[in-house]
């Protein structure tokens, strides 16, 4: 069984906490922006981008990317990106 050393803990909920603090922040961005869709189009570009590399830094940090979870976080980015462009279509 893995050992869970505390300080790897306290980096997992620092990185959980940016995560969060991410998304309320493209929340917001994205609601005062709604009716310029261009600029909502941008948006989700670029969270789509920060959650890919963000789940790759994660689990670089952690020792535990594989290519499968890599391929993973892309594939989810992209499924979650186009259900946002499809929101500003």
């Amino acid at each position: 069984m893995r050992r869970i050393h505390k300080n790897s803990t306290a980096h997992s909920v620092r990185s959980y906490v940016s995560l969060v603090l991410f998304l309320v922040v493209f929340v917001a961005l994205f609601l005062s922006v709604w009716p310029n869709k261009s600029l909502a189009r941008v948006l989700i570009f670029f969270f789509t981008c920060f959650y890919c590399i963000w789940g790759w830094m994660a689990h670089l940090r952690s020792n535990t990317l594989t290519k499968s979870i890599a391929i993973e976080y892309v594939v989810l980015s992209l499924v979650a990106g186009s259900a946002l462009y499809v929101i500003t279509l």
